[in-house]
């Protein structure tokens, strides 16, 4: 009784203190509580019954917040496996996939992203601050790309976005710019277009090269500006 009691008391003040889903388990847990010690100082028929009653509805209630988190945890391991642990970006695994998906549908983009320097950037911090470093710019790719597409994390400091809009260059552009203001590095960019690439032999693969062949370029490009 005075498990059920102070059980139920205890799930009742968490769930209306921090907006927790234990307001209900815990009234049937006081329920049955005081059901408990009314039996046995004043027994009664019905309340046999009612406890009974009280009993199961408890047990179902359990079954129910056991089957949410299950669903919860089936939900995650689904989120986790496509998800790259350090950006939280679509992986590479996603990023292949949903590629050729869209291909068999529509025309796209790839906008293929390189930070630049990433190895003296990371020679010179820890590896907290690297991870910290490369989720922060794939924080800003992924509000730029927003619903224009899916940012991705390729390998490395390597990005891609899945662009399904008209704008991947303004995007592109907004994005350098960003980077540069909020995460003191430097990126380089390159673009492909599906149009560019026949039916035939792997696509995907294709767009992927294509692109990162001009951030090459674009890259030498903004070296020989510097050093011009």
């Amino acid at each position: 009784m005075t498990t059920f009691l102070a059980a139920g008391i205890w799930m009742t003040y968490r769930g209306i203190r921090y907006y927790e889903d234990n307001v209900l388990r815990g009234i049937v847990l006081i329920a049955l509580g005081l059901f408990d010690f009314i039996g046995q100082w004043f027994p009664f028929e019905s309340g046999i019954f009612l406890y009974g009653v009280l009993v199961i509805m408890a047990i179902l209630i359990e079954a129910y917040y056991y089957f949410l988190r299950l669903v919860n945890m089936i939900r995650s391991a689904g989120i986790n496996s496509i998800v790259d642990p350090v950006t939280k970006l679509y992986n590479k695994s996603f990023l292949l996939k949903k590629t050729e998906n869209l291909l068999s549908k529509r025309e796209i983009d790839i906008l293929y992203i390189d930070v630049d320097n990433m190895k003296q950037l990371y020679d010179a911090q820890d590896p907290d601050s690297r991870d910290q470093l490369l989720y922060k710019i794939g924080l800003i790719f992924k509000e730029e790309v927003g619903e224009n597409g899916f940012a991705c994390r390729y390998e490395g400091a390597n990005m891609v976005g899945i662009m399904i809009g008209d704008n991947t260059e303004q995007i592109a552009e907004n994005f350098l710019k960003r980077v540069h203001v909020e995460a003191n590095a430097a990126i380089s960019y390159g673009i492909a277009s599906s149009i560019e690439v026949s039916d035939t032999g792997e696509v995907v693969t294709s767009l992927i090269k294509i692109a990162n062949e001009r951030m090459c370029i674009f890259k030498k490009d903004k070296e020989s500006n510097v050093i011009g």
